[in-house]
């Protein structure tokens, strides 16, 4: 039981580790182009997550923004 609730412990404090808060002019460092998706795949899927999920359509995908094709 102490076991993994150690095991449990390191992998939390290890996550925890990971977090920081960006301060404002900081986001200037992660809007660029370096950060954003350079593959041209993911991009699309990115987009089509993003029209189904708002329920409208981009221009991008050839259905009604409802799922039927």
């Amino acid at each position: 039981m102490t076991r993994d609730l150690a095991l449990v412990m390191t992998v939390v404090l290890a996550t925890l580790g990971g977090c920081a808060r960006v301060q404002p002019w900081q986001r200037e460092l992660h809007a660029r182009r370096e950060m954003r998706h350079s593959d041209p795949t993911e991009r699309r899927l990115d987009g089509h997550v993003a029209d189904y999920r708002e329920g409208s359509v981009g221009g991008t995908v050839g259905t009604a923004g409802c799922g039927c094709n």
